[in-house]
């Protein structure tokens, strides 16, 4: 995992390098989750046939929405452990499991047995899902709801559980990059018609901020895993007209965390569409997919450093924070906001 925290000193910097949602861009967060909410659950009403009651019930369980809630796939189960694997506390659906309960089912060490396995690679397996992002947290609610219906339909608690195939389908409708500009799905056509009511103007201390690393002969780039489309009007309602400037290059759709171990090449973009490969990249320019050793060959080349140092900004630790130390050993600042709401 990452090294233990430490003193930040941004002038030891050469490269600065920025996932895009929820670090450069700022979400209205209660605006956001219902609105992934509604779209996932129109989708599984619509298409794969549950009650429409799951229509309701989402702002009396926002309480569920943390960070790094584990869901297993077959118990319906959902767990909230501590950095040594110990289960904090636990729910069966929108249920919370007494102590003696979490006991009987998890042994009186009450220690996950897949603990491990998250620490060192921080992946998710064929029994269980790790809710670690803004866009995917609504998720946990929707889940929830599925297994209390499904325990309210058949009377009882059921051995083992299927809804996770029927979820993963409604992540997919409803986050595919070609939505936005067909503007389909639920989610996407609410946020392009008016981006304002999903995405906060940045203040101008972030604004002078970004100026000043430029200013001071830093490089600046974005790597994220939004299309083109989307990234460019979320960008522009952040930073303004002039968001570009603030950047060296531009890195869309880099499907992380393959970027940093995978060779894709980047893909020179034409109107927002996906053209043939490139293997030299050219600064103030947006591209698309791509791989870590092009962009570290671009960034050598505009630092003239064999080793440029790189501190990079994210907030997910499966997509920005663990692949960007384990496979570039960059610098990494992980971004919770969830510190900001408590005051820390």
């Amino acid at each position: 995992m990452a090294d233990k925290a430490c003193k930040l000193v941004l002038s030891e910097y050469d490269v600065f390098g920025f996932d895009l949602d929820h670090t450069i861009a700022k979400y209205h967060i209660e605006n956001l989750f219902k609105l992934s909410y509604d779209s996932l659950i129109s989708f599984l009403v619509s298409e794969k046939g549950y009650p429409e009651e799951l229509n309701n019930g989402f702002d009396s369980h926002t309480d569920f929405l943390t960070r790094g809630i584990i869901f297993e796939k077959e118990s319906g189960n959902f767990l909230k452990l501590d950095e040594d694997g110990y289960i904090l506390r636990a729910s069966h659906g929108t249920t919370f499991l007494t102590s003696s309960e979490i006991i009987k089912i998890y042994g009186t060490d009450r220690k996950w047995d897949h603990a491990a396995e998250i620490v060192s690679s921080v992946n998710n397996s064929d029994s269980y899902f790790i809710f670690e992002n803004f866009f995917d947290m609504s998720g946990i609610v929707v889940v929830a709801h599925l297994i209390d219906v499904i325990d309210k339909m058949e009377g009882k608690r059921l051995e083992k559980y299927n809804v996770w195939p029927d979820v993963v389908s409604a992540f997919t409708h409803v986050y595919r990059y070609q939505a936005y500009s067909e503007e389909t799905g639920g989610f996407f056509p609410k946020i392009k018609k008016d981006v304002s009511k999903f995405v906060e103007r940045r203040n101008d201390d972030v604004i002078e901020w970004l100026k000043s690393l430029k200013n001071h002969n830093k490089k600046v780039f974005i790597l994220t895993s939004s299309y083109v489309d989307f990234a460019k009007d979320i960008c522009q309602q952040s930073l303004g007209n002039d968001w570009m400037t603030y950047f060296d290059i531009i890195c869309t759709n880099a499907r992380k965390p393959g970027f940093f171990n995978l060779n894709r090449p980047f893909l020179r973009l034409d109107e927002n569409h996906e053209k043939e490969p490139v293997t030299e990249l050219t600064s103030n320019t947006v591209y698309s997919q791509g791989n870590l050793n092009t962009l570290m060959k671009y960034l050598r080349d505009i630092t003239g450093k064999d080793n440029p140092k790189i501190c990079f900004f994210g907030d997910s630790l499966r997509s920005d924070v663990f692949p960007s130390k384990k496979f570039a050993n960059w610098e990494t600042v992980y971004l919770l906001e969830e510190m900001e709401i408590e005051g820390m």
